[in-house]
C-alpha cells in the first residue's frame, strides 16, 4: 500500500493526461464520458482498496496462533484498524493536508505505512519463544492454563 501511495502523485498526474483530452465528450456524448470516467476511477482505485481490504485478514493470520481467544484478538484488532483510520482521517483532513498540501501528506502517508509494514515484518521475522507457526485449537493440551474468558486489553482500556 505504500508503495502505492508514493506513485499517487504520478499516477494523477497520468490520469489528468487522459482526462483532458476526453473532457471534450463531456458534451457531445455524456454517457460514454461517465463511463470513461467511471472505468478510470475503477482502474485506479481497484489496487489501493484490495491492498485496504486485505489488511485485516493478513494480520489476523499472522496475530492469532490460538483459536481460544479468536473472537477477542479479531475484535481489538478491527477496533484498533478502526481507530487507526479514524485518527488518520482526522489528521489528514484537519491538519496535514492544511499544513503540508496534498502532495506532502500523501509522501507522509506512504512513509508511515512503510514504516508500520517494515516494522510488522521485522516483528514476524523474530522467533517466538513458546509458539509454534501452527494454529492452535481449542482442544489442544498445550492451551490448559491459558484463560479464555480473560477480558482483551484493549477492552479493559476502554472501560477504565
Amino acid at each position: 500500500m505504500g508503495f502505492y501511495g508514493l506513485l499517487v502523485p504520478w499516477i494523477f498526474y497520468l490520469v489528468r493526461g487522459v482526462y483532458i483530452p476526453l473532457s471534450s465528450l463531456n458534451k457531445s456524448l455524456p454517457l460514454a464520458f461517465n463511463l470513461i470516467l467511471f472505468l478510470l476511477s475503477f482502474v485506479f482505485l481497484m489496487v489501493p482498496t484490495l491492498l485496504m481490504g486485505a489488511t485485516l485478514p493478513i494480520l489476523s493470520r499472522f496475530l492469532i496462533r490460538n483459536l481460544n481467544v479468536l473472537g477477542r484478538r479479531l475484535g481489538d484488532l478491527y477496533a484498533i484498524n478502526t481507530i487507526g483510520a479514524v485518527v488518520g482521517c482526522d489528521a489528514a483532513g484537519y491538519s496535514l493536508i492544511p499544513a503540508l498540501e496534498m502532495r506532502s501528506t500523501v509522501y507522509l502517508a506512504a512513509t508511515l505505512n512503510l514504516t508500520v509494514a517494515r516494522v510488522i515484518i521485522a516483528i514476524d521475522w523474530t522467533p517466538a519463544k513458546d509458539e509454534s507457526d501452527e494454529l492452535r485449537t481449542p482442544g489442544d493440551p498445550s492451551l490448559q492454563n491459558e484463560p479464555s474468558n480473560r477480558p482483551s486489553w484493549l477492552g479493559s482500556v476502554l472501560l477504565l
